[in-house]
């Protein structure tokens, strides 16, 4: 991905940069320790000619006085003058040597602690990199025939403005989510929104987008149709605080229908002609124009329901409603067997065939 690409030319930056400056240190201590080396040489040279012409004065006035024990005496004090001047040159050398070695022992352990720890950080920021690219991948793929698709799977706190993706509309469709409310906050707070581009005001800009209540967790839903771009329905439960309820918002069939735990808890049925936009649709939870409701949400999925078909309220009845050329091998459901039943439908014949040719069969 573009991200791996980018890291991964700043990490091979950084190396470069890093053993430039590694080599040039140490080719710079090199040049500074041999300049000092070569500087306390030449002032023990300095000290050895200063020592030898004090001494030498002292030795020429014991000479020219012909005191034998005293050209002797001054003669032994040159000499530990001399060892100790040695002495002191060869410390002084052994003790530069140590703090050259050290310093340099020291900063070679400082920069490839440095080193490692960038390694392990661009190691594990590729790993970040791959788990997302294959998480957005895993997110993004179709699961199931019919455009099923998952959005968002673990809980996680919502945050305004985050970005899921994109969706392609359909005129019927499913949206489900888990959601665990940990509190209330004043004014609306939003939830989850599906929008072509805008938050109020244009058909396609909630399709659908669910709220909090002020001071509540009770949720206000909107999804544009015909003639009204902000209708909805609006559940008189209240969501329960610190446990998760499992939300579905359907749309089909000429309704709107929401379900808390599978459970019917709102319709409307001014749905007959909802909202179809042309373009893809991008999914936030929340949005960018208001504040994050206190919830924790997870398993957003999005469905589209392009085929409608359904049992009704009567029992053992299956109802296909769009007129349809035959196909064969065309499943469409089961019933419950009956001793007594009555099988209608509408056909629309346009040819005729060789052989027997099958309408339906049960």
């Amino acid at each position: 991905s573009r991200a791996m690409r980018v890291h991964r030319a700043r990490y091979i930056r950084w190396m470069r940069n890093w053993s430039r400056r590694y080599n040039a240190w140490f080719r710079r201590s090199t040049r500074t320790y041999r300049a000092r080396l070569a500087a306390a040489r030449r002032r023990h040279a300095a000290a050895r000619r200063n020592l030898k012409q004090i001494y030498g004065v002292r030795m020429m006035r014991q000479w020219r006085a012909h005191r034998v024990g005293g050209l002797v005496k001054v003669v032994r004090q040159y000499m530990r003058s001399l060892r100790g001047l040695r002495i002191r040159q060869a410390r002084a050398l052994r003790s530069m040597a140590w703090r050259y070695v050290k310093s340099r022992r020291h900063y070679r352990a400082v920069q490839l602690r440095r080193r490692s720890a960038h390694i392990r950080w661009y190691r594990r920021r590729m790993a970040q990199l791959k788990r997302l690219r294959r998480r957005r991948w895993i997110r993004r793929r179709r699961l199931r025939r019919g455009g099923l698709r998952v959005l968002k799977r673990r809980m996680t706190r919502l945050r305004r403005n985050r970005y899921l993706g994109t969706v392609r509309p359909s005129k019927n469709y499913q949206v489900s989510f888990n959601i665990k409310p940990f509190g209330t906050r004043y004014n609306w707070h939003n939830v989850l929104h599906f929008t072509t581009g805008g938050n109020y005001g244009r058909y396609g800009w909630r399709i659908p987008a669910v709220w909090f209540f002020s001071r509540s967790t009770r949720l206000h839903i909107r999804s544009s149709r015909r003639g009204n771009h902000d209708d909805g329905c609006d559940p008189r439960q209240h969501l329960p605080r610190h446990r998760t309820t499992k939300v579905t918002i359907r749309v089909a069939y000429g309704r709107m229908d929401v379900f808390f735990n599978r459970r019917l808890v709102c319709r409307n049925r001014n749905y007959r002609f909802p909202t179809v936009p042309r373009k893809r649709v991008k999914v936030y939870v929340a949005d960018p124009w208001h504040h994050p409701a206190p919830a924790h949400v997870g398993q957003v999925v999005y469905r589209p329901l392009s085929r409608v078909v359904r049992r009704t309220r009567r029992r053992g009845q299956l109802v296909v409603r769009r007129m349809r050329v035959l196909r064969r091998n065309k499943y469409v459901g089961k019933v419950r067997g009956s001793r007594n039943y009555q099988v209608s439908f509408n056909i629309k014949p346009w040819g005729t065939g060789h052989w027997w040719r099958n309408v339906l069969h049960f």
